[in-house]
């Protein structure tokens, strides 16, 4: 794991941590699409062939979505210890999931598009 990994990993987290309690949990699908496409393109930028950049935006991609689930888990823990507001299991499995996905789909899509050969560039 290197350090832009782990720098994307804590910023996701955060991230859709604070998207998750602010929208009732689906700020987080908003968050992890954002910081998805900003870790995409990070990831992919010395790369100069789009499959490589896919590879790159997936690997990044990876540690995003495992810190929306983190970031979900996270939210609603809190928002149950100080709101008293029912927070079903299945709820947070649902959008956990789907910000796993989301996030994994933008920085996949973000690094392909990022990386360009320097043909391309010229």
């Amino acid at each position: 794991m290197s350090g832009l990994h782990f720098r994307y990993f804590i910023i996701s987290l955060i991230a859709t941590a604070i998207g998750a309690s602010l929208i009732a949990g689906w700020g987080n699908v908003i968050a992890a699409g954002g910081v998805g496409i900003l870790g995409g393109r990070a990831a992919a930028k010395p790369q100069t062939d789009p499959r490589l950049g896919k590879v790159a935006g997936l690997g990044i991609g990876m540690w995003i979505g495992f810190g929306a689930i983190g970031g979900q888990i996270i939210a609603s823990i809190i928002a149950r210890a100080t709101t008293n507001a029912v927070v079903t299991a299945g709820l947070v499995i649902v959008l956990s999931l789907l910000g796993f996905g989301i996030a994994v789909m933008a920085a996949t899509i973000a690094g392909r598009e990022s990386a360009q050969s320097p043909e391309e560039e010229a």
